[in-house]
């Protein structure tokens, strides 16, 4: 259990590291072929290549030398705004890009061009604030107007690659997403104010406000920012709680950990779930945890 604490420990805490570095730094700028000093994150693909998402559209660093692309007026699609802010790699190996102008935009490695999967899907408006990438080539998409789309990359550019799920009614989605996550069965999990809503062959009918869920090799895991924790029944399909010796308050997080126990993140406090015994065990913590852990 002490191994346990020390590894959340240094996941969350940034200690300061004395003494010669091990590893070899080499800069990079402008004056090396960059196209663009502003860079807002990285990926790696599954070629080995590097991505960076820019002010002026994507880069990509082979190892010796960078390449940029943009679009231009006789590109297929064209985009107005190459301020980018975030990228993302799918599972198929593309690139999901986002622009300051909340647009998003589907780079294909293999063709090197952008995709815009909302150009076909008539009364359907690319205006993206987050994205989740998932398996298998489905992505889901949370609109400024907080609206939920499913894009599925293999249907691409076809009408039927991008389902609008809210403002349905058989849909009952809430009109605050907390996260999508999908199970090892590929189940997907969205979690809202009003429940959550699973696109495969689970259901659930408890409409508590889950906003947090963790996989281990067994169990599904729900919490609330409530307090309330509880495992996924598969055979009801419901949820059965999971209810500690002192009530919980505010939970931050989840983490499933290696040995199958589940760590419950709060502000001062770990608690430990073991699913053999059923028990929980408490540890203090010397400073407070940032909710950014539990992303």
């Amino acid at each position: 259990m002490l191994k346990q604490i020390l590894l959340i420990w240094l996941y969350f805490s940034a200690l300061p590291l004395f003494g010669q570095s091990l590893i070899d730094i080499k800069y990079y700028s402008v004056q090396d072929g960059l196209s663009q000093k502003n860079i807002q994150n990285f990926i790696q693909d599954d070629n080995g290549y590097i991505w960076m998402a820019t002010w002026n559209g994507l880069e990509r660093f082979d190892g010796y030398s960078f390449t940029n692309y943009k679009t231009y007026p006789e590109s297929d699609v064209r985009i107005t705004n190459h301020r980018f802010t975030n990228i993302e790699k799918s599972s198929l190996n593309n690139i999901w890009c986002q622009t300051y102008d909340k647009h998003c935009y589907l780079f294909n490695t293999r063709t090197c061009q952008y995709e815009d999967p909302f150009l076909f899907n008539k009364g359907v408006i690319n205006s993206v604030e987050k994205l989740y990438v998932l398996r298998k080539g489905i992505t889901w998409a949370v609109g400024v107007q907080n609206e939920l789309f499913r894009l599925d990359e293999n249907r691409f550019p076809a009408t039927e690659s991008v389902q609008l799920y809210t403002g349905k009614i058989e849909n009952n989605i809430g009109d605050s997403i907390y996260i999508v996550m999908q199970d090892k069965d590929g189940d997907e999990w969205i979690l809202t104010n009003k429940g959550a809503t699973i696109v495969g062959k689970k259901s659930m009918a408890n409409l508590m406000p889950f906003k947090f869920m963790v996989e281990n090799a067994d169990d599904i895991y729900l919490a609330t920012s409530k307090g309330f924790f509880a495992r996924y029944d598969y055979q009801s399909q419901n949820v059965v709680p999971c209810v500690p010796n002192e009530p919980m308050s505010e939970i931050i997080g989840l983490k499933s950990l290696s040995d199958h126990k589940i760590a419950i993140l709060q502000r001062k406090e770990i608690r430990f779930y073991n699913p053999k015994t059923g028990k929980f065990t408490l540890y203090k913590m010397p400073v407070e945890i940032s909710p950014d852990i539990s992303r």
